[in-house]
């Protein structure tokens, strides 16, 4: 039996650096690149240690109007002691992308970090005569917008929950956690730079299972709520 399937990569994935998230005990990563203009694109694939040192790094054409996909572990020989990284993808053009991860023959998409290049500065008015500062004006609010849930490949009740945060490029810098008592489960990994953390249904726990994430920017802090069906 042969099983087939299709992925559609949106424009709004379109840029020149891209960056998975790589763990290898959750599944193999493998990364789609698309290419809809003309003329070819050229990338370089870097793999990174969790502290962002470059390991090693291969040459990946992008033919016009084609597409092209690698599995990480064949692209790079990934070391033993290995846990967790980064795969870091920079074009000479634009092109789209996305990942997946496979385990256990079931595929689930993860969805690349996008680095959009900082616009060049219009030139800036005169100033206005300098005016003094109000004590009372509040710093604009740090949010958890929204909180996206995905099963593992693998199941066994396992979760990726991905934060999104406004400002987008607010840097956390802690995390903690609270299940709530009727979602028995426990989190058994985070990312501070990646912003997700890892949720397990207990074995004897079925039914919703839900909790509440608490982190900080700063000296704010932001709080969000997940649930899902163990």
């Amino acid at each position: 039996m042969i099983w087939v399937g299709f992925a559609e990569i949106s424009d709004n994935r379109k840029a020149d650096e891209f960056q998975f998230a790589l763990i290898p005990r959750i599944g193999s990563l493998v990364f789609v690149l698309a290419n809809d203009e003309n003329p070819d694109a050229s990338c370089d694939v870097v793999l990174r240690s969790p502290y962002g040192s470059d390991l090693s790094e291969e040459a990946v054409p992008v033919p016009e109007m084609a597409s092209v996909f690698h599995f990480v572990d064949e692209l790079f020989r990934i070391p033993e002691d290995y846990t967790e990284g980064m795969v870091f993808v920079s074009c000479d053009r634009e092109v789209a992308a996305t990942g997946f991860s496979l385990f256990d023959g079931m595929f689930s998409a993860i969805p690349p970090a996008i680095f959009t290049p900082v616009p060049e500065p219009e030139p800036e008015p005169e100033p206005d005569p300098p005016q003094e500062p109000d004590s009372n004006q509040a710093p604009a609010p740090l949010t958890i917008t929204g909180m996206t849930v995905n099963p593992q490949p693998a199941g066994n009740g396992r979760y990726f929950l991905d934060i999104q945060t406004e400002p987008r490029d607010a840097p956390l810098t802690n995390i903690s956690t609270h299940v709530n008592p009727f979602g028995a489960g426990e989190f058994y990994g985070a990312s501070l730079r990646l912003k997700y953390l890892c949720f397990r249904c207990s074995e004897s726990h079925s039914g919703s299972a839900g909790g509440s994430i608490q982190t900080s920017a700063g000296d704010q802090r932001i709080t969000g709520h997940f649930s899902v069906s163990c």
